[in-house]
């Protein structure tokens, strides 16, 4: 049996994930094709791939020089070649996307969606919403990353039988503290971390306002702020900082690849998560796989599934400035148990490993082939 699974693109965490699910295929004997769209987005801009496993690249240079009309033929003339007996897609939200199920749903290829939105999300229209039940329909299983997405599948049409979780995982093992502590300080100082986009939905401008404040209320020594990302609000974020006299305690530092980044995991003192909206906030996963608490915005998707209040951190409403700021004081003045916090956060994120998405990955592709088959008897 062939499998075709689709991203936009592979970084480290869809490689981790893939190599757990392709371990599942081998002892299945299922062939494993891996497709991505495009090798480099300014999104992501990871770099080269590190894996044995042969990656179909449908666009090699930049995604920015191509338009979805552009991509669609070259998508489905490797999708041809391959003639997959399920399709494993990510997404569905692109006119390529759903192009690509449509094209999956005529040839009787069995569908497995990948999702991770949710409905509040943004605003939905009733005729986009119309748009989305017609292409969810056409899938035969999904997997998710927890029960708000789940949620959001069945009430666009999907039975809830044929929903399974694990989507949102990383490379935990990349992370852990008996990898990563050897690595060295890259502050002296005690510092929070940020892992973000430069982007007005992960909300850096208000995260910056109420760093600003937690240094005017705060006694004794003070901890630094390191935001690592990159995007185009980088010099908007830099003359704000500027402002607001941050530069020698607030640290701004452009994309920065897993090996570099892992330095800033291993020696933080607590993440924070500002986001006003996000589907899910992988980096929160990332963060307590390295054994850190975790201060999350209740907009976040992760946020009900990763965040157990007390335990391994707080949330935090991301429009209130004096609720983050007290939870930062808090923090820096010694108030929380950090390194408990921490030990909390590595227990709970092993329930979220690439081996748990790949073994309800194969649940999914089974699900899909019975209802397939169902579906012409």
């Amino acid at each position: 049996m062939k499998i075709a699974i689709l991203f936009s693109n592979y970084g480290p965490y869809h490689l981790a994930r893939l190599n757990a699910f392709r371990e599942i295929c081998e002892k299945r004997q299922w062939q494993l094709n891996a497709v991505e769209l495009f090798r480099h987005e300014t999104t992501y801009p990871w770099n080269e791939l590190r894996t044995d496993l042969p990656i179909k690249t449908i666009k090699p240079d930049d995604a920015r020089w191509h338009s979805q009309l552009t991509i669609i033929p070259s998508c489905l003339s490797v999708l041809n070649s391959i003639r997959p007996n399920v399709l494993i897609i990510a997404g569905y939200g692109s006119l390529c996307l759903s192009s690509v199920i449509l094209w999956a749903k005529l040839l009787n290829i069995s569908i497995v969606l990948m999702s991770d939105s949710k409905k509040n999300d943004s605003s939905r229209s009733p005729l986009r919403e119309s748009i989305k039940k017609r292409i969810v329909r056409q899938c035969q299983a999904a997997l998710v990353c927890g029960d708000i997405h789940k949620d959001y599948l069945v009430e666009l049409g999907m039975s809830d039988k044929v929903i399974f979780k694990g989507y949102g995982s990383v490379g935990n093992d990349s992370f852990n503290p008996s990898q990563v502590r050897h690595l060295p300080r890259p502050l002296e100082n005690n510092f929070f971390l940020t892992v973000s986009r430069f982007e007005k939905k992960k909300n850096l401008h208000f995260l910056i306002d109420c760093y600003a404040d937690y240094l005017k209320k705060s006694v004794g020594r003070k901890f630094d702020l390191v935001i690592c990302g990159g995007g185009f609000q980088k010099l908007e974020l830099e003359r704000h900082i500027s402002q607001l006299g941050l530069k020698h305690m607030l640290h701004l530092i452009t994309f920065l690849p897993l090996q570099e980044l892992l330095k800033y995991y291993a020696h933080a003192s607590c993440l924070i998560h500002a986001s006003i909206q996000e589907q899910w906030g992988l980096v929160v996963n990332e963060a307590m796989a390295a054994g850190l608490p975790v201060l999350v915005s209740r907009a976040c998707g992760c946020f009900n599934d990763l965040v157990v209040e007390g335990i391994n951190g707080y949330g935090f409403d991301p429009n209130n400035h004096a609720e983050l700021t007290q939870l930062m004081l808090k923090v820096a003045a010694g108030d929380f148990d950090l390194a408990a916090m921490g030990e909390n956060s590595l227990k709970l994120i092993s329930s979220f490993t690439p081996q748990i998405f790949a073994d309800n990955l194969a649940k999914a592709v089974e699900c899909a082939l019975r209802n397939q088959k169902e579906a012409f008897t």
